[in-house]
């Protein structure tokens, strides 16, 4: 019998939360933190932690209802222990806690549309010195690029750049989708300056350069550098849609993701920013850069109703906010993508333990992993993992079905965990598993013993 609470306020320590969400609230978040920690007590304490604890209290709560009243046999939420940020099989990147404590805030309340637009515009202009449009999707961000008042003379694209982003969408039918007017250069391995300046001659015209994309970190770079040298010349607008796009300075040198503020500051003229995937925001587009060309793109979004709205905007504002305090951010995914190595490889050894030689599995080892970020285009990103290595009794395949399955329908059933295989072993990757949800690795693990 699931207990329902007769307020949320039993769950959550609202008035802690309240007065941090008021803080986060604020375009000047980054002087604006320390502050937050200092009203509400946590002075010692990483007041988004506090946040993702409770967050993680009242869905857990709400995961108990749904589950007890639901005759599915399969529960969608899963730990993901492949390694992988970005699978196939996933739903895109979870939220991160604070911004999904703000959708929910705002979602359940009623939105001055007038005050929302205008903290968006703030806090965007703030970061960003520049005008913003935010766009509700990808289709529709990439189809207001072919306005007549953009690129009249048509598009020009690299066909390493014409990629197909799970989660985004196909570039290239996505910009031939209202006039079909655009020309692809280069090769599969990338364009050449002369590529470009075969296809780019007009200032009437828009080249779009796409990251992640086909190519090598370095190879990209050579193509941007050659496609905004023949922009200059000719004057073309020069966008860039950058899915892999980050703020924390961290994150892209550790890596190679994409710096927004870099990629503004030589050479792009418009920049197409999602918020759903490394700023684990909620699904939408950010469009920022020359003025002009934002405010054609802000006109004919509004006449199109396509604006982000509501709590959708609201938790984007905090998306945005929080990407560029990320040194002060140990939860989410930054945090999960920066995690200490160390760290990793200890929970690693003290899984293994519990996992060795039990009914189920013969041997259990922690091993350092390599694993791509996703799926093409994605695999060129490389993460540097601890996992737990399984060599199974039974079939390997036998093993990761039953891990997966999990049961949402008997109280106290093991979590659906998702895993990994090469060869005869089983791979249990802990880059984006919680350390407090080892646990269930376990159970799921030895369940039936």
């Amino acid at each position: 019998m699931v207990k329902i609470p007769s307020r949320l306020e039993e769950l959550i320590p609202a008035a802690a939360l309240e007065k941090v969400m008021q803080v986060l609230n604020q375009p000047d978040i980054p002087g604006s933190v320390r502050e937050a920690l200092n009203k509400v007590g946590w002075k010692d304490a990483n007041p988004l932690g506090q946040v993702q604890d409770a967050w993680q209290q009242a869905r857990s709560w709400l995961d108990s209802l749904a589950g007890s009243s639901s005759k599915s046999d399969v529960n969608p939420s899963i730990l993901n222990a492949t390694g992988a940020l970005l699978h196939p099989d996933f739903e895109g990147v979870p939220m991160s806690s604070s911004v999904a404590f703000d959708f929910a805030k705002a979602a359940t309340s009623f939105q001055s549309g007038a005050s929302l637009r205008s903290r968006a515009k703030h806090a965007a202009e703030l970061i960003l010195g520049h005008p913003t449009a935010w766009v509700s999707s990808p289709q529709l961000a990439l189809q207001l690029l072919q306005l007549e008042s953009i690129a009249p003379s048509g598009i020009v694209i690299s066909r390493a750049d014409a990629v197909r982003v799970p989660g985004f969408g196909d570039v290239r039918a996505m910009l031939t989708t209202l006039t079909g007017r655009l020309t692809e250069v280069g090769a599969a391995n990338g364009a050449t300056e002369n590529d470009w300046n075969t296809a780019v001659h007009s200032a009437k015209q828009a080249i779009v350069l796409v990251s992640p994309s086909q190519l090598p970190l370095d190879i990209a770079d050579e193509q941007r550098g050659a496609a905004i040298r023949v922009a200059k010349k000719s004057g073309a607008t020069v966008v860039e849609i950058l899915i892999d796009g980050v703020f924390s300075q961290e994150l892209s040198d550790h890596f190679g993701f994409a710096n927004v503020k870099q990629r503004l500051d030589s050479g792009a003229d418009i920049v197409l920013l999602p918020l759903h995937f490394l700023l684990a925001g909620p699904e939408g587009i950010m469009i920022f850069g020359k003025e002009k060309v934002v405010r054609a793109m802000h006109s004919a979004a509004e006449a199109l109703h396509g604006q982000m709205s509501g709590a959708r905007l609201s938790a984007a504002i905090i998306a945005l906010q929080l990407a560029n305090i990320s040194d002060e951010i140990e939860t989410g995914v930054a945090g999960q993508l920066l995690a200490n190595a160390e760290n990793l490889k200890n929970r690693a050894m003290r899984l293994a333990v519990q996992l060795n030689d039990t009914k189920r599995i013969a041997q259990a080892v922690e091993v350092e992993r390599e694993c791509p970020l996703g799926p093409t285009p994605w695999d060129r990103y490389k993460l540097h993992n601890w996992a737990v290595r399984i060599t199974p009794r039974e079939s390997v395949e036998h093993l990761q079905r039953d891990l997966l399955r999990g049961d949402a329908t008997r109280e106290g059933a093991p979590l659906p965990v998702a895993t990994a295989i090469s060869g005869t072993e089983l791979y249990i990757d802990l880059r984006f598993i919680a350390p407090e949800d080892d646990h269930e690795i376990v159970v799921a693990a030895t369940s039936g013993e």
